[in-house]
């Protein structure tokens, strides 16, 4: 659950595992790059989920406007063979997430929409408690990221830990990444204090993502594919590697586990 990156990186995994190679940065359109198709956000999400087959689906609408995360929904679901099943919840503003398809519902639901007309309307802890916790199977992991879309205090961030660990114990956030920013402050790298002050896992894509140049991106925002694919392999070191189990990593550095614990206070520069 989290910002476009998030749902970018989401896309990677989920073309990976559908495909069995991960996605190369030549592919154009590219499913991770929303501005690459024709038919703006509706043909980009309308792509994107095809080209994962009959086992994608994505119960979104959105408009191209300034306020679009008002009346907007992108809630994107990928299943293989009964033994793999990834979600994605984008959360534009923690107060505002909406869908027509929730567990129990007709599949249909779970597609492209004209008209923006969800069945259900929650704030982010609301969603984990009503939605999220009642996907078929239950989620194991759960990783948030508030990432573009910034704002939440040390008491928001508990409460939404609180909310998620009710589902499941393995609980993540998700650092923001970086962001070509050559003019202004370095925001990406302090956004996330009070979430890393309440979460006791943190897969920190912003440490990831420090030293990335310009050409790893497709805008000033948005990664390409082989920087995704970067950050899909530390995250599944991470919560499935060797040293997954007891001793929990934050990153790897030449395949070395580095212990969440040190980062709690943020990347050191």
């Amino acid at each position: 659950m989290g910002d476009s990156v998030s749902r970018q990186q989401w896309l990677a995994l989920a073309a990976s595992f559908h495909r069995l190679y991960e996605l190369q940065d030549a592919e154009f359109p590219s499913p991770v790059t929303a501005h690459e198709w024709p038919g703006g956000h509706e043909g980009f999400m309308v792509g994107s989920t095809r080209l994962l087959g009959s086992n994608g689906r994505c119960d979104c609408h959105r408009l191209n406007n300034r306020n679009f995360w008002l009346r907007m929904t992108e809630n994107r679901y990928y299943w293989r063979d009964g033994t793999l099943n990834i979600s994605f919840f984008f959360v534009a503003k923690p107060e505002r997430l909406a869908g027509r398809w929730q567990p129990g519902n007709p599949d249909e639901l779970r597609n492209w929409a004209s008209k923006f007309e969800p069945h259900w309307v929650h704030n982010w802890t609301e969603t984990l408690s009503r939605i999220v916790s009642k996907l078929q199977p239950p989620p194991t992991v759960l990783v948030l990221n508030a990432g573009q879309w910034t704002g939440l205090t040390r008491a928001q961030a508990s409460a939404l830990r609180r909310a998620a660990e009710a589902i499941t114990p393995r609980v993540l956030w998700k650092t923001m990444t970086k962001m070509v920013d050559e003019d202004g402050p370095a925001v990406w790298q302090d956004v996330d204090r009070p979430a890393r002050r309440a979460f006791g896992e943190i897969f920190d894509a912003a440490y990831l993502t420090r030293d990335l140049r310009a050409s790893s991106y497709s805008d000033s925002r948005h990664l390409k594919a082989s920087a995704l694919a970067m950050l899909n392999s530390a995250l599944l070191r991470q919560l499935f590697g060797p040293e997954a189990g007891e001793r929990r990593c934050a990153y790897f550095t030449k395949g070395r586990c580095k212990l969440f614990e040190r980062l709690l206070d943020g990347p050191k520069t």
